[in-house]
């Protein structure tokens, strides 16, 4: 081979190889390319999506500021009932016990006769729908519903009142009055509606109230009178008026509850 068929040969070899590393180089810089415009959408993704949760929290924490001021209203109308109800408690045995002073006596004779329901105190008190609309009166002190272990207390004026059996009142009349004293049994067919009151106790979180009040009126169809919430240190407690059938709604109520993330105590109580 001579001199100037070398060179020849060796230029063409030196052109290929360039052409190949060229084309190399444009398709390393095309995958490059490829992986920064990828980068760059992720990258405006996320941070869409980061100022999009933080417009929601926002608004999550106003909405959740103003209902806790008007919780707090609630609490206070709720709290000056109960001071108003604290002054009449030291006068609840007037509404169970008439004792016979001064001219209680006077006052029965201007009363019309009327006949009045022959109670035999030997005979187990039947508490139907009619005769909890009509005969029998529901105890303020400790508002018994269906399902609750109760008695019957027979008052001066032979009005049957209806007491569970854990009440304080009732203890102390069953104690001063066994004679009248009766025996009682539900016979109730989820027709009546009764107030109860449910304590709840947790751990603070967004969106816990809406839950709740989820849980009770959607899922279990349950109609909610009154709820109260109030936050401190991170926890919570609360009491929820709701109507009811009887004790067993009350515990169907409760165990959903307590499924629900960060509750951690639910309890049925009296006001």
């Amino acid at each position: 081979m001579t001199t100037e068929e070398k060179l020849k040969y060796f230029e063409e070899s030196s052109l290929e190889e360039a052409r190949k590393q060229a084309s190399a180089m444009i398709e390393e810089y095309k995958v490059n390319l490829d992986k920064v415009e990828k980068e760059h959408k992720a990258t405006t993704l996320r941070q869409s999506d980061l100022q999009l949760k933080t417009e929601s929290d926002n608004l999550k924490r106003n909405n959740n500021m103003a209902l806790s001021k008007e919780q707090l209203q609630i609490k206070r109308k709720i709290t000056q009932k109960q001071n108003e109800l604290k002054e009449k408690q030291t006068s609840n045995w007037k509404k169970y016990l008439t004792f016979s002073f001064g001219n209680s006596k006077e006052k029965q004779e201007e009363k019309e006769p009327q006949e009045k329901e022959k109670i035999n105190p030997k005979e187990v008190l039947k508490l139907t729908e009619e005769s909890l609309q009509k005969k029998y009166i529901m105890a303020e002190c400790c508002h018994p519903i269906p399902g609750d272990d109760v008695l019957g207390y027979v008052d001066e004026n032979d009005r049957i009142i209806i007491h569970k059996r854990q009440c304080p009142v009732a203890a102390k009349l069953k104690s001063s009055y066994g004679n009248r004293i009766l025996a009682t049994e539900w016979d109730t067919h989820k027709e009546l509606s009764f107030l109860v009151y449910i304590y709840i106790k947790g751990i603070d979180n967004m969106g816990l109230l809406n839950e709740v009040t989820q849980v009770i009126s959607r899922q279990l169809n349950v109609n909610i009178r009154k709820l109260t919430i109030e936050t401190e240190d991170g926890i919570f407690e609360g009491k929820i008026q709701l109507w009811v059938h009887d004790v067993d709604d009350v515990k169907t109520i409760c165990n959903n509850l307590k499924k629900i993330q960060n509750i951690k105590q639910v309890s049925r109580v009296e006001e």
